[in-house]
């Protein structure tokens, strides 16, 4: 609920950006007034998030249909552009997953990309918006089952080095049944993290760097020293009561090896209390 002072910002931000030009006009140097202001206001007080990422999304929307009746206009459509990659990357670091998922791969080849080829669908099954909700606490239990190679996985990696960034003094834990998989897991999100070529993670978390890295051990610590790293990747089984844990979230992916694990309703519950 924003305050009395920050309610009429954000009305005037509205009026001025939205309601009172030409619908095909905008004020490109207020976009900029906003950010910095909603930047403050969201610090302030998180419960301001939500009705300041609403006026953000609204601007999105006006400037892409701006964008597609002014289309043959390159200064008009750089300028469209630009402003939409900048909200989105405020709406980034304020948590805003979809947003981040976007930006992330901003400066990737379009045959590359992984999330927005996918998105639509992702939206269609409410996968996003569930991983939204996990970041919100909004649910403490998300459990996902998608066919082979739908990207499951991957998008599990992407989130989790968003929350790395959004909670740099937290750890968080990776765990399946196999060293292959979880030494995969690793190498990628690490590369995500530290590729500033492939990625634009450092773009969405200027302040952070990786400081620490363990290959052998499959894990890495961005931001302070912690007790534990910021990712850590192990495997059941693998004698490390003590040297891993989670603050933040447990990330659990292929925890049944074999189709006779998965056919046995006690070595089900067994996997479950390991992993829980």
């Amino acid at each position: 609920m924003l305050s009395q002072k920050d309610q009429l910002f954000a009305d005037a931000f509205y009026k001025k950006l939205l309601t009172e030009p030409e619908p095909l006009e905008i004020d490109m140097s207020l976009i900029g007034s906003f950010v910095i202001w909603g930047n403050e206001v969201i610090k302030n007080n998180y419960e301001n998030r939500g009705p300041v990422l609403k006026i953000s999304n609204d601007l999105k929307k006006k400037l892409l249909y701006i964008l597609t009746q002014k289309k043959d206009s390159k200064e008009t459509v750089n300028d469209c552009m630009d402003a939409i990659w900048g909200l989105r990357l405020f709406e980034a670091q304020n948590r805003q997953l979809d947003s981040y998922l976007l930006y992330l791969e901003r400066h990737r080849e379009p045959k590359d990309k992984f999330y927005q080829p996918k998105r639509k669908q992702f939206w269609k099954i409410g996968i996003v918006q569930s991983l939204q909700a996990m970041l919100d606490d909004r649910l403490d239990l998300l459990c996902i089952s998608m066919p082979p190679g739908t990207g499951k996985t991957s998008i599990g990696r992407f989130f989790l080095t968003g929350v790395i960034g959004w909670f740099p003094d937290e750890y968080n834990l990776f765990f399946s049944h196999s060293d292959g998989i979880t030494r995969k897991y690793y190498d990628d999100a690490l590369r995500i993290v530290t590729d500033n070529m492939e990625y634009a993670w450092n773009e969405v978390f200027p302040k952070l760097k990786v400081n620490h890295q363990n290959a052998k051990a499959q894990e890495f610590n961005v931001g302070k020293e912690k007790m534990f790293n910021s990712l850590q990747c192990s495997t059941r089984g693998s004698n490390n009561a003590g040297q891993v844990r989670a603050s933040k979230f447990l990330v659990v992916d292929d925890m049944i090896a074999k189709i006779e694990e998965a056919l046995n309703k006690a070595t089900l519950d067994k996997l479950w209390d390991v992993y829980t």
